[in-house]
């Protein structure tokens, strides 16, 4: 066969698989359908366009003909793009993980007929894979009890994952957060930042709980442990220093050696990260890296419309192509400059270069007797040369589905951005895509696509992340628009994902029909889980209505979650901080909307100023003490400083 039906599918990682041998389906009752009237396996493989081993595994089995025979002629073959069914990769995802006790994508995944997994596993060489397909097969073939008696014992346990139970009511104590920071922080890495060990991820969401720790126990060595990442990070190869923008990860401890793939969501939590930390120490570095990362963002990743998903790691299949330099072409473009250029980037001879700072400009300064501003103009000169060059070479492929969720996260990185540097772009970016979304993505019921192109119906992570966003553009633009459909999009997650039997969120709507069990999201990875940022906007919303019922449903989620985050680290980062606006008194203030230009550059986490303009009576500022501020930030600041209390 030529073609199949990925064809005409929205995802670009689907039609990359468009002229493949195999006879694909999209996620569907179609598929499962034949699967049954023909008594066929099911094989389900999901991945992600930026992904290197979804592509090593499409070019080495899914472009084998022998593999591909085996597939057709035995299988009914599913292929998934896990950002636009998110629902999907988590329910296999479970599967993996409880198969083989590890997670990755690609996920590959075996099931009877029915849909009941039997099998999974991550990437396999060509012959590992063909043997799984056929092994498979023969049993299925001589021995079908067996493969029924796993689905059927898979099945009975997927019944009760992703579920949360519903724990008793108890007040919340900060002891439970120190019971999660101290194992926490003997895995901090005191030479690089982060944590021990690799691959390393930034985990930004992590950077700003420290903060906020910081901050509310009075505890300066973990505002040094986040600076000392940051810096680490900035200088790093994970971060573009010709370009801007951050990389997903580095397979090293140092931050110098990235896995290429650039992804919207990881530099939208960057950018909050660096924003925040600026406001407690105004570096330059953190102030170009937040500038030139949006730059970046708004130069590469910006479509007609809305931001793009992703760049790959790949160009001319080979990752990271496009990013790194032989010291043989480096010598040939920088001529004299480049001995200067190799003390600067770390440049080894003879390999392909990942450029980080490897010296500092005060080291080069004293070591070739320059001024620090002679130093920045050779350096900018070498790097603009660079870029000059890079543009020539052949770009990664861009992954153009546009999701409401990450949009969001950016939406609300604007938001951070426009409160530390004051760059009235920044707030009219985040305008501009708030401004997309209620037109496109939000229904007049509330009810949102995740993907308005092909309308994908929206998860619970589209509608918190985009609730608060919204909510962040209208604590600083003072337009109440943003505020009514942030509402709005709240009472609709309550009437469609509420589960009033564990008191948490489903992951899944309940209007829309599923071929799946519905799931709870409530592990914080690499951005935060929906369930964390739904308790988040919650909390919000509480404080500013006096709503009794909102805070008793997000303390009965923290409860749910408080046994769990001794030693869970990263992965209950979004929660924790949650956990801080539920144990400190929050200072609530309300402010004439013409001076909401002045809340900028102070990190004040149990501060929430809001627009005057809003119908509430919840500022809990006594009266007498009202009477001494001045109504200006600054006054407001010192005030919420000093009643940093417990409640």
């Amino acid at each position: 066969m030529t073609g199949n039906r990925l064809i005409n599918e929205n995802s670009i990682y689907l039609r990359n698989h468009a002229n493949q041998h195999i006879d694909w389906y999209p996620w569907g009752g179609e598929a499962f359908e034949r699967a049954k009237a023909e008594n066929k396996l099911i094989f389900i493989s999901i991945g992600f366009s930026a992904c290197h081993w979804c592509h090593e595994l499409s070019r080495n089995c899914f472009e084998d003909e022998t593999i591909a025979e085996a597939l057709n002629r035995y299988y009914v073959c599913i292929k998934v793009d896990r950002e636009e069914r998110p629902d999907v990769d988590m329910f296999y995802m479970s599967v993996l993980e409880l198969v083989t006790n590890y997670s990755g994508w690609p996920i590959t995944c075996f099931a009877l007929p029915d849909g009941s997994p039997v099998f999974a596993g991550t990437y396999y060489p060509p012959d590992q894979f063909l043997e799984v397909v056929l092994n498979l097969q023969q049993t299925f073939e001589l021995e079908p009890d067996k493969l029924e008696e796993v689905g059927l014992e898979i099945v009975s346990i997927m019944k009760n994952t992703g579920i949360v139970e519903k724990k008793a009511m108890e007040k919340l104590s900060v002891n439970d957060l120190k019971l999660l920071i101290e194992p926490w922080r003997r895995k901090f890495d005191a030479v690089n930042g982060g944590t021990l060990g690799a691959p390393k991820f930034p985990l930004p969401m992590s950077l700003t709980f420290m903060m906020s720790s910081g901050y509310y126990l009075d505890d300066p060595s973990l505002i040094e442990y986040v600076e000392k990442t940051l810096d680490s990070i900035a200088k790093g190869g994970i971060y573009d220093q010709l370009g801007g923008g951050f990389f997903r990860y580095t397979e090293d401890t140092a931050w110098k050696r990235p896995h290429f793939e650039k992804m919207l969501l990881d530099n939208a939590l960057l950018i909050v990260a660096y924003s925040r930390a600026y406001r407690i120490n105004p570096k330059p570095l953190y102030k170009k890296v937040i500038e030139d990362t949006i730059n970046f963002m708004r130069v590469k990743m910006l479509g007609k419309k809305l931001y793009y998903a992703s760049i790959d790691a790949e160009s001319e299949d080979i990752e990271g192509r496009y990013y790194t330099w032989h010291s043989d072409e480096l010598r040939e473009i920088l001529g004299n400059d480049y001995e200067f250029a190799a003390e600067y980037f770390g440049i080894r001879e003879n390999v392909q270069n990942v450029l980080f700072v490897h010296e500092d400009i005060e080291c080069l300064s004293e070591k070739h007797g320059l001024s620090l501003n002679e130093v920045r103009t050779k350096i900018n000169t070498i790097k603009n040369n660079l870029l000059q060059i890079r543009t020539t070479r052949k770009l990664p492929s861009i992954d153009t589905k546009m999701l409401v969720s990450w949009n969001s996260l950016f939406m609300g990185a604007l938001c951070e951005a426009y409160r530390s540097l004051e760059d009235a772009a920044f707030l009219e970016q985040a305008q501009y895509i708030a401004d997309y979304i209620i037109e496109y993505y939000v229904q007049k019921d509330y009810r949102m696509f995740r993907i308005v192109e092909n309308k994908t119906p929206a998860f619970l992570d589209d509608y918190a992340l985009t609730a608060n966003a919204l909510i962040r553009l209208y604590r600083i633009s003072g337009d109440r628009k943003y505020l009514k459909v942030a509402k709005g999009i709240v009472e609709y997650t309550f009437e469609h994902f509420y589960d009033e039997k564990s008191g948490m969120f489903f992951f899944s709507d309940n209007a829309i029909p599923s071929l799946i069990p519905r799931m709870m999201d409530f592990v914080d990875k690499t951005y935060p889980s929906s369930n964390s940022m739904m308790a988040k906007v919650v909390t919000i919303v509480s404080l500013l209505y006096n709503n009794k019922h909102y805070a008793n449903v997000v303390l009965q989620m923290l409860n749910n979650i408080k046994d769990q985050m001794p030693g869970a680290g990263p992965y209950v980062a979004h929660w924790a901080s949650v956990f801080y606006m539920n144990i400190y008194k929050q200072i609530i203030a309300f402010i004439p909307t013409d001076k909401l230009k002045n809340l900028i550059t102070c990190f004040v986490p149990n501060l929430l100023i809001f627009p005057d303009n809003v119908d509430s009576c919840a500022q809990n500022i006594p009266q007498d003490e009202l009477d001494k501020i001045e109504k200006d930030y600054y006054s407001l600041v010192e005030y919420a400083k000093g009643h940093k209390q417990l409640i």
